[in-house]
């Protein structure tokens, strides 16, 4: 890591004003880099911010500037029909990985590194390794599997050295209220009912700071991984009645009232990480667990409630 860490100069982070590319963007300002942020809003605090929508179009702009590093966090979350949100996750997670690539100089790149989901698997009732089949359920899903499909061919025709990371469930502070976590921890703060659904289902936690240090090391890493897919999780399997339990009985207040709405048609009963490759070719694992997690997050949504 060293060795690149002395060469590494200008990053491009696309997304970072969303919670894992915040998250991300934080953690590299510790370092001695030109960080540029490309996002669709403006986020207070960022020196170099340029404002665009690659969904609309790429950037000529880019061009000229010489990224070592690139970072793609752009993505929208919706498992909506076509029309009711499918098609503007498609133009969000694909059309703009298109018009990315048309936007920067491929030559200086050194590594690009693209976001992917574990949603892109197919159902599975045990851990889910990189080489498991993959499955598009919901267009949210087809957007990332295509999307990596057409970095797979950038990076044989032009020499791109990509690497894929599919992180399983990221959760943690400055996460948005409507995801389970953080929507967990406010009820029960607020010591209210809320609804949510059989929580049969078993997922893969895994806490914010464990995900962004995994991918540091892949971006500093001096090993061929071009091409390369990394399941990010904890490879632990948890229940959601679990977590919403163990959220509640650590808060010690909140009534979930687990049953009162249905599992959307498309969640699989098991979506939990294998993450042997990961172990073997950096020897990492997570080192948060999911209870202390879940206690940063909680402390974190106290203060802004105070």
């Amino acid at each position: 890591m060293a060795s690149r860490l002395k060469e590494v100069k200008n990053v491009l982070i696309l997304g970072s004003s969303g919670f894992i590319g915040s998250n991300i963007a934080s953690k590299l300002s510790e370092f001695d880099l030109n960080i540029t942020h490309c996002n669709r809003f403006k986020k207070e605090n960022y020196n170099d911010q340029i404002i665009h929508d690659f969904a609309i179009s790429p950037l000529e702009e880019l061009k000229r500037r010489n990224f070592q590093y690139v970072i793609n966090c752009i993505g929208t979350i919706d498992h909506g029909p076509f029309f009711q949100g499918g098609a503007k996750t498609v133009d969000d997670n694909l059309l703009s990985v298109i018009n990315l690539i048309k936007s920067i100089d491929l030559n200086n790149i050194k590594r690009f590194i693209h976001l992917g989901t574990s949603e892109e698997y197919a159902p599975s009732k045990l851990k889910i390794s990189e080489n498991n089949n993959l499955h598009s359920e919901t267009f949210y899903s087809f957007s990332k599997n295509t999307s990596i499909n057409f970095l797979s061919l950038i990076a044989k025709e032009y020499g791109l050295p990509v690497t894929f990371l599919r992180p399983f469930l990221v959760y943690g502070p400055t996460q948005s209220k409507q995801r389970l976590i953080p929507y967990t921890i406010l009820s029960c703060l607020n010591d209210r009912e809320f609804n949510i659904s059989l929580g049969e289902q078993e997922r893969d936690f895994i806490y914010i700071d464990d995900f962004v240090q995994f991918l540091i090391e892949v971006m500093f890493s001096d090993q061929n991984i071009s091409n390369e897919i990394f399941n990010v999780g904890s490879g632990e399997a948890r229940s959601v009645k679990q977590a919403v339990m163990t959220i509640r009985d650590y808060i010690g207040k909140g009534k979930p009232i687990f049953g009162s709405f249905s599992s959307q048609k498309y969640e699989p009963p098991v979506l939990v990480a294998d993450i042997s490759k990961a172990k073997e070719f950096f020897m990492w694992s997570p080192t948060t667990p999911f209870h202390e997690g879940v206690i940063k997050t909680v402390e974190y949504l106290k203060k802004l409630l105070n």
